[in-house]
């Protein structure tokens, strides 16, 4: 399968340059998660060696993993979302915001 992902940062202030987080910064980021499942079968990478690779459960261990690397930025900026879609016509985003229950 190819795989597209997306994801999608929130943040408080503006850093150096007038930005949230620099897109090369995010990207590599990003690169660095999901390296290990460029040009493999997914059911033989962790963690999917034990959990089923859907979308769902891929953008969430994407969300995770670069949520973590994240949390090591030093400015306020945070994950909100990650998308992934295996074809143009699908798409599930995964995301940890708690929404409004009323």
């Amino acid at each position: 399968h190819t795989w597209r992902v997306e994801a999608a940062v929130n943040g408080g202030e503006l850093g150096p340059g007038h930005l949230v987080i620099d897109f090369h910064d995010l990207k590599a980021l990003l690169e660095e998660v999901i390296e290990p499942f460029d040009h493999s079968c997914l059911n033989e990478v962790e963690p999917f060696t034990g959990l089923s690779p859907t979308s769902e459960n891929l953008a969430r261990f994407i969300y995770e993993e670069l949520d973590k690397k994240m949390s090591g930025l030093d400015r306020q900026v945070r994950l909100g979302r990650v998308s992934v879609s295996e074809s143009p016509d699908t798409q599930v985003t995964y995301s940890q915001e708690v929404g409004d229950a009323s």
